[in-house]
């Protein structure tokens, strides 16, 4: 029984930290965005990782493309 009752509340706790984290990601972070003078709007400069991997997916549709036909 002690079990099941500290599932349950880790499942309580678990869910308000994630309806909280949502709520500050959509209601404060706009504001401290623009109270640096950063554009919300902007896109964000792709990661060191993305432009690596970007290539290889563009190189890996052509492929699929090819042997597809489509």
């Amino acid at each position: 029984m002690h079990a099941d009752v500290g599932r349950k509340m880790w499942d309580s706790t678990e869910e308000g930290y994630f309806l909280a984290t949502d709520e500050f990601e959509t209601m404060i972070l706009p504001f401290q965005d623009a109270a640096l003078g950063e554009d919300p709007m902007a896109e964000e400069e792709p990661s060191v990782i993305e432009r690596l991997i970007s290539p290889l997916g563009q190189l890996l549709n052509d492929v699929i493309s090819t042997v597809t036909g489509s």
